[in-house]
């Protein structure tokens, strides 16, 4: 067997492992209708900044078979290093079941680098029942990075979730 076959194999492998680790979480996520972030990171204290931050939540929501909305706070002020944690809620409003995928974006862009999200493995797409309302928690943290801004830089971010059709 030749070298390029070989390694055409062992990356095919590679892939199908990680697909096989991944599915059946995200299988035990759709059933339980729970979610939770998979980071090491996590249990990694990181030293807190002292430079305020403000975070905007916001919702957009693109479509007419469901509402999706940000629960309060709606804004909150942070520091770099702190643990800061978001619910969302969408609920179906048609008579039938709905997918739903929530795509993510940071204005300004500059700062996209600077966020550190946590996001659940199976937060790809939801199946939503007729009627049914789900709570979408939304984690994350500013890198200490920010901290090396100018100081006279406006440090207000908008974290966006956009349903779209």
């Amino acid at each position: 067997m030749n070298k390029f076959l070989k390694a055409l194999l062992y990356t095919a492998l590679i892939f199908f492992v990680i697909f096989a680790a991944i599915q059946p979480y995200n299988w035990f996520c759709n059933l339980s209708k729970k979610c939770s972030a998979v980071k090491v990171s996590k249990f990694l204290s990181e030293k807190e900044g002292n430079r305020q931050i403000t975070i905007f939540m916001e919702a957009i929501d693109l479509r007419d078979d469901i509402d999706f909305e940000v629960l309060d706070p709606k804004m909150i002020m942070t520091v770099s290093g702190r643990d800061n944690k978001v619910f969302y809620r969408v609920t179906n409003l048609s008579n039938k079941t709905v997918n739903f995928r929530p795509e993510f974006r940071i204005e300004p862009s500059d700062y996209a680098k600077l966020v550190d999200r946590e996001e659940c493995l199976c937060f790809r797409e939801y199946k939503i029942e007729k009627g049914e309302e789900l709570i979408l928690p939304a984690s994350f943290k500013i890198k200490g990075k920010i901290n090396k801004e100018p100081a006279d830089k406006n440090l207000t971010i908008r974290l966006i979730y956009t349903a779209k059709k």
